[in-house]
Parts: structure tokens; sequence; C-alpha cells
């Protein structure tokens, strides 16, 4: 169950900071019309029929203020859909359904080093191959699987997350 909600929680977060970005400028107006005395209830029905009526906010603001408005407010749809494009879809469903493909082969452990410029530290990632998938990993799950060897690779069948690995004695996999 942890790792079903730590992987629910890789699917998440792109979502929560899509919507934030497309309903936050509307949060952001409707608090500033609430510091102009309305409740926010009110505020909030006048922050969306103003958006949807274009005319009646630059009767009341002008266009400076407005242009303003409506860049800020596009500003943030556009940085909402850019964010939304990252959500793991595939993640979503695989987590619904609740199931693995089970794989089988010799997995090498690798780290690769990206150098940048300005002599900064090499940013490392590490990751396991098999046959011809590659899975992204943390530094202490390289060390800890012997390198060439058998193991039984669990991931799931649309997002092709890496869920769990076993080690395979004599064919069969071996619960850790």
């Amino acid at each position: 169950m942890e790792q079903w909600q730590r992987l629910f929680m890789k699917f998440l977060r792109p979502v929560l900071i899509a919507a934030t970005f497309i309903l936050g400028p509307f949060g952001i107006w409707a608090l500033i019309g609430c510091m102009n005395g309305s409740s926010l209830g009110e505020s909030l029905d006048h922050v969306f029929f103003v958006a949807f009526q274009p005319k009646q906010l630059f009767q009341e603001h002008g266009m400076f203020v407005s242009g303003f408005i409506l860049a800020v407010t596009l500003g943030g749809f556009i940085m909402g859909l850019r964010k939304a494009s990252h959500i793991p879809m595939g993640l979503y469903f695989d987590l619904i359904e609740r199931k693995v493909i089970a794989k089988e082969g010799r997995i090498e452990g690798r780290e690769e080093q990206v150098f940048r410029t300005g002599g900064r530290d090499p940013i490392e990632s590490y990751h396991f191959d098999l046959k011809t998938e590659r899975f992204e990993v943390p530094s202490a799950a390289v060390q800890a699987l012997d390198n060439g060897a058998a193991y039984c690779v669990y991931i799931l069948p649309r997002s092709r997350v890496l869920v769990s690995i076993e080690p395979k004695v004599d064919g069969i996999a071996i619960a850790s």
C-alpha cells in the first residue's frame, strides 16, 4: 500500500500543479475583491462573470489594469496546460488496474554523468538495463544488486514504472 501511495503522489503532483496554475489567478482576483469589502462568494461570482464578459472588465478597470489581469490569467492558463501535459495518464490507469508485468533477465546497473558548463558538479543518474528497457533508480538500488545477475523484474504495463525486483535462483524467482 505504501508503494501505491508513493506512485499515486507521483501522478497527483502534476495534476495539482496544473490546477493551481489554471485556477490560481481566479482565486487571486477573488481575494483582491474580498479586500474591497465583498464576501468570498460574491467576489468569486463577480470574477467568473467578468471572465466571460471581458467588456465588463474593461469598463470597470480600464485598459491597462484589464490588460494586466488578462495577461496574468492567460499566462496561468497556458502554464497550467503545459504542466497538464506532464500528467502521467499511463500511471493513473496502471494504479486503477493494479496489475504488473513480470519480466526475467540479466540486470545491468549503470551510472551516467552529465557534465555541466562552468565546472559545476556533474549530474549523476542511475538506472537498470534489462534487455531493451531502462529504469531510472536511486544510487542505493544500483549498489544493492549484483550486476549481471538474473532477476525477475515487475513493472507497470502502461507507464513502464519499475515496481519490484527479485533475484532468480535456479530459474525460480525468490521473494526477498
